[in-house]
């Protein structure tokens, strides 16, 4: 179940020995248990942007800044 909320963010999975992410799309709506999301290549063939990587620690790091930001 995606959270309330969540339309824009981006849908990804790790892989197998959870060292990177693997983007699928980004997350455009929900209706009850349904999903709605755009596919990434769609998303960068059509605008022309690409992925900026990381490591799952730099990413996790920022994730915790950016919920530190919105509960001020």
């Amino acid at each position: 179940m995606v959270a309330a909320c969540t339309s824009g963010a981006p849908f990804f999975t790790y892989n197998s020995d959870r060292s990177a992410v693997i983007v699928h799309g980004i997350h455009v709506g929900s209706s009850g248990s349904l999903f709605f999301g755009e596919k990434w290549s769609l998303i960068a063939s059509s605008q022309g942007v690409s992925v900026v990587t990381s490591t799952p620690q730099v990413a996790a790091g920022l994730a915790a800044s950016a919920r530190s930001v919105r509960e001020r």
